[in-house]
């Protein structure tokens, strides 16, 4: 056996050692953080022990990472490697995330706000040491140095020079955009890239796989149906629509009328909303086995995990409840019978 090949089943049976080590740790303090939410005197505490904890060993895949590095291991062995260390990490953040869900029904508006840019803080930690382990190609857009070159010949101001660049980046990142009573079936999306909706008025779209991210600005009376967003999901100037899909993260801005059936990893964030209402995932599209594969690869939960009732209205701090924004939890919930039976037709007029 090679010196190299010896030094490569060192640095992995180190990396083994280590994670069985912190599952045990992980056991040992299990019962501390099922109990979480019990003593909101604690909770604070406990919850920045856990977080701290969470980037301890994030920042412990890391290192393991750049030791496979120097160790030459091979590039794809090395990348399984760090990326299954770091799912299991994110699992545990998961269940972190929903377990201060509970403690956040009984917390004030303040603690609930610190907690959730903690966590925010912990997922940003999670997306860096992906990009580091199995960093993507980053995307780049053709248009904006042409962009530039045409809005300064015009004589426009620099600020407007940068409007163009931004518009042209737009305009060249995969979406759907300017249709009306149209259907559209997204079978495959660009891996690692985000995927926009813009200016659509009463049109069914349905985006069978996962994407990075997805911006959605001013749809009217339209129907979103997505397998999986692996980041975040921002919605603006959107009314009287319905969007059903599984995400890390959904932020709504300037939303009238709107119904969310969504799975999340962290509580939905709503601004300037009005009249949204939110639900578990469809029972039709969260059975079909395929999609699960798909969400799972994202990263995202597969299971229920309830973070779509703990929503945050970020422009609502009193005590009470937001009026904003209501639950569909009743599963005879006339509404939900509709949206559920919408589905099923649409599923089976494209044979999906």
């Amino acid at each position: 056996m090679t010196d190299t090949a010896k030094s490569s089943i060192a640095v992995l049976e180190s990396i083994a050692r280590r994670d069985a080590a912190r599952k045990e740790h992980e056991r040992a303090r299990k019962d501390e953080r099922l109990h979480l939410s019990e003593d909101p005197s604690t909770a604070l505490v406990a919850f920045n022990d856990a977080c701290a904890e969470i980037e301890r060993d994030i920042q412990r895949v890391l290192s393991d990472d750049e030791a496979s590095r120097k160790s030459n291991v091979r590039e794809e062995t090395r990348r399984e490697s760090g990326l299954a260390a770091l799912g299991a990490v994110n699992a545990r953040a998961t269940a972190l995330d929903a377990t201060t869900g509970e403690f956040g029904r009984r917390a004030s508006a303040y603690d609930v706000r610190v907690m959730r840019q903690r966590m925010c803080d912990v997922r940003a930690a999670l997306v860096r040491a992906r990009g580091v382990i199995a960093p993507r190609e980053p995307f780049r857009f053709k248009s904006r140095a042409s962009g530039t070159r045409r809005a300064r010949k015009d004589g426009t101001s620099k600020d407007e020079a940068a409007a163009v660049e931004d518009t042209d980046a737009n305009d060249d990142s995969p979406g759907t955009r300017d249709r009306k009573n149209e259907v559209v079936v997204v079978r495959e999306v660009p891996e690692g890239e985000d995927y926009v909706l813009e200016r659509l008025a009463d049109c069914d779209v349905f985006v069978l796989g996962a994407v990075r991210a997805l911006r959605a600005h001013d749809l009217k009376r339209c129907r979103v149906f997505i397998v999986a967003v692996a980041g975040s999901a921002h919605l603006e100037n959107v009314a009287d629509c319905v969007f059903c899909l599984a995400t890390r993260q959904l932020r709504a801005h300037a939303v009238r009328r709107t119904r969310f059936h969504v799975r999340a990893a962290s509580r939905p964030i709503i601004e300037d909303s009005r009249e949204v209402a939110f639900a578990p995932l469809m029972r039709g599209f969260a059975t079909q086995a395929n999609f699960d594969v798909i969400r799972r690869d994202a990263g995202l939960p597969v299971e229920e995990n309830g973070m779509w009732r703990e929503v945050d209205d970020f422009l609502w701090l009193k005590a009470s409840a937001s009026p904003h924004w209501s639950a569909l939890d009743d599963d005879n919930d006339e509404t939900r019978n509709v949206d559920e039976a919408t589905l099923r037709e649409a599923f089976e007029r494209l044979d999906l």
